[in-house]
């Protein structure tokens, strides 16, 4: 009798352990399948990381070439800048060397044809303030 209530007891106790036995197998199940969906969930947030930092450095290249392009054109402008300046500047030069050509001719004129001398004065002084425009525009130009 005694026998038969250990072999009950056994019995009972391996149905127990069982059950506790099977529960951890299902726990084990879900917890697979728990664990292959965060895989998967690693899986994709990595592609996206991945789309993500290719957009980034395509839009990081954009921008460097834009910054290369506006720096190409300012650079093209401040020569064509330059350049605009000397070339006005030679201009002006010429120009007053011209009018200081005149200017002298005129004077000796004056002084081979003293008949026109009021005349002569009066252009000499136009002249002048001719001159002095231009110079007074070369000298804006230089500065």
């Amino acid at each position: 009798n005694q026998l038969n209530e250990k072999i009950l007891n056994v019995s009972q106790k391996n149905d127990q352990l069982q059950q506790e036995n099977q529960n951890l197998n299902e726990k084990m199940v879900a917890m697979a399948e728990q664990n292959q969906q965060l895989q998967q969930q690693v899986i994709a947030l990595q592609q996206a990381n991945e789309e993500m930092n290719n957009g980034f450095n395509v839009l990081r290249n954009e921008q460097q070439n834009n910054q290369n392009e506006i720096t190409s054109q300012i650079t093209e402008l401040a020569e064509s800048n330059t350049q605009f300046k000397n070339e006005q500047t030679n201009n002006l030069a010429g120009m007053s060397t011209q009018l200081n050509e005149k200017i002298t001719k005129m004077q000796q004129d004056k002084e081979s044809q003293g008949n026109k001398i009021t005349e002569l004065n009066d252009k000499v002084q136009q002249l002048q303030q001719e001159k002095d425009t231009l110079q007074e525009m070369q000298q804006n130009q230089a500065n």
